[in-house]
């Protein structure tokens, strides 16, 4: 899918306009959300990933690569004489690896004997055998001719039943 995001400077806020390609070249709006640009001012201080808290929620909640640009779109955009406005366009597909194989990296062995050690400890519980093992007594429900549990005898057969 192609997502495009539209970044507008308009009366002292930053505006954020996500869409989706619904049909080939026809993008539809999926969520717009509109932010003080006081807001970014700490933000912009402290970077990229500062900017992205700052406008994520439920609402806009980009993929982390999409995300970084916007933000890196949105700290531009802030600077004096900087273009009031941005578009960017994103396609899943250059995200998705084309035939090739992944790499695996093996696990630390030393980590991981550690961990199992741990998970271990953690079922090895201390259990009292001497403690005495009590079972219920159920056989008396059982019907030895059906094999089925008997019906206690109560008021049942009194009941009027409409049908």
């Amino acid at each position: 899918m192609k997502s495009k995001y539209l970044l507008s400077k308009q009366d002292g806020a930053i505006v954020i306009e996500e869409r989706g390609e619904l049909d080939p070249g026809t993008f539809s709006s999926l969520s717009e959300k509109k932010m003080d640009i006081e807001d970014f001012d700490e933000a912009v201080k402290i970077g990229t990933a500062a900017v992205v808290e700052v406008f994520r929620d439920n609402n806009i909640f980009p993929p982390s690569s999409y995300a970084n640009q916007i933000a890196e779109a949105i700290i531009e955009m802030l600077k004096d004489g900087a273009e009031p406005e941005k578009e960017l366009l994103f396609n899943d597909l250059d995200f998705l690896a084309k035939g090739e194989r992944p790499i695996i990296v093996a696990p630390d062995v030393e980590s991981e004997a550690a961990e199992i050690d741990i998970i271990d400890d953690m079922l090895a519980d201390d259990v009292d055998e001497e403690a005495a093992f009590i079972e219920d007594d159920f056989s008396s429900l059982e019907d030895p001719e059906s094999g089925s549990l008997k019906v206690a005898d109560d008021d049942i057969g009194d009941m009027d039943i409409d049908v």
